[in-house]
């Protein structure tokens, strides 16, 4: 079902004499953008634009393609620090928080956020939970998914929807918090977050080794010895793209950072003995999404599948005129893979879907991701994009009836 055209002139009117004049802007070309202040305001400006069967996005702090005739409903209105237990090293902040926003206040109380996310200081933590972004912390339990443990969110139709509790270990039926972690605001806008904190490390050190993907494997298999005295919270190997994207040159690289006490991190690198780094970690996570004219991919996949299908995968798509950058996470396979999007659409789905088809007997996902609107159609059109799975499209009708908001990402062809 296409989602409702856009009634603009009868929902704005509604917004703003609910919302406020400042809270809905008109955009020249007839879009939409509405910016509820709080929480309440958020839930009554989802309600006032389902009654009026107008197509709806949530939106955070980064420049999300605007579809023709669906409004965007932004979170820079619940951006506060609504509630901080210090003895229990828990808070809750309101979803239109940014990473870098958060982090300052929690600093001060000796605490952070054990998650990152590509341009820290405009990814909100709805944003970044909404699209699964894991940056490159991947660490056991380094990641925002894993640092969620309620939320509270509206659904397509403006009725509440609460998950979870601020208690760390806590089992209360089916996990809607992890339904909304990658869906792209396909359930609904996410209002607020309850986080687990952890204690600020006293330090941390970046270390960069040139080598090619197999070779980096070998040097993070040494990097991982007891001897080294801790594994570092960052294992990323740079496709030569990516590194080139740097500054660097080389076949890759394995990035590595550890954190924690002074005198443990100088002994590990110490023995890691790599050509030091800092600030090389955050520069990686941003690449792609700092320039428009990049498409991102998520890659699902382990090291092995990287071994068995990026080599190959890569001529490939510089035969396609793609010019493929790769940041793997080789702690949990999570890969961010940016691609020129001007590059011909039919020649790069073609190297894209024997990606997948390579990826998937290993348990590789790829999937489509921040894609221009213009893109998305012509990937969608050549038959590129893998319509969302029937159990997910039922779960999309109990929470959006209507079909007001967003698809899921779908995963390229050729899985299975």
């Amino acid at each position: 079902m296409e989602p409702a055209a856009l009634s603009t002139p009868r929902a704005a009117d509604r917004l703003r004499v609910a919302l406020g004049l400042a809270s809905v802007i008109l955009k020249a070309d007839g879009a939409m953008v509405v910016v509820p202040q709080g929480r309440e305001a958020a839930r009554l400006a989802a309600e006032i634009l389902a009654g009026a069967r107008c197509a709806w996005a949530p939106a955070g702090g980064g420049r999300r393609p605007q579809s023709p005739g669906r409004a965007l409903v932004r979170t820079a209105g619940l951006a506060d620090v609504l509630d901080l237990w210090r003895d229990d090293f828990v808070c809750r902040a309101g979803a239109g928080c940014t990473l870098a926003g958060l982090a300052a206040p929690l600093a001060g109380e000796g605490m952070r956020l054990a998650a990152s996310a590509p341009l820290p200081q405009r990814a909100t933590l709805g944003g970044a939970f909404a699209a699964g972004d894991r940056g490159l912390r991947g660490a056991p339990g380094g990641g925002l998914r894993e640092a969620v443990i309620g939320l509270t969110a509206v659904d397509g139709a403006g009725t509440l929807v609460k998950a979870g509790t601020r208690v760390v270990k806590n089992v209360a039926g089916y996990d809607l918090m992890r339904l909304h972690h990658g869906a792209r605001g396909a359930f609904g806008l996410i209002l607020d977050f309850t986080l687990k904190l952890e204690p600020l490390p006293e330090t941390e050190r970046a270390l960069l080794h040139v080598a090619a993907l197999p070779q980096a494997l070998e040097q993070l298999a040494r990097l991982r010895r007891p001897a080294t005295a801790l594994d570092p919270v960052i294992q990323a190997w740079l496709s030569a793209g990516a590194l080139r994207a740097l500054g660097r040159d080389g076949p890759g690289g394995l990035l590595t950072m550890a954190q924690g006490w002074e005198a443990t991190v100088r002994a590990w690198a110490v023995a890691a003995a790599g050509e030091p780094a800092d600030g090389l970690a955050e520069q990686a996570r941003d690449l792609g999404f700092a320039q428009p004219q990049r498409a991102l991919w998520r890659w699902l996949a382990t090291p092995s599948t990287a071994l068995g299908a990026w080599r190959a995968a890569e001529a490939a798509l510089e035969r396609a005129g793609a010019d493929p950058w790769l940041v793997l996470d080789l702690q949990n396979g999570h890969g961010m893979l940016a691609l020129d999007a001007t590059a011909p659409v039919d020649a790069v789905h073609r190297e894209l879907a024997d990606l997948a088809a390579a990826s998937a007997p290993h348990g590789g996902v790829l999937v489509a991701d921040r894609l221009p609107h213009a893109l998305e159609a012509a990937l969608d059109g050549a038959g590129a994009l893998v319509p969302p799975s029937a159990l997910e499209r039922r779960l999309a009708e109990a929470f959006d009836p209507q079909d007001l908001l967003p698809s899921m990402p779908r995963r390229v062809a050729g899985r299975p």
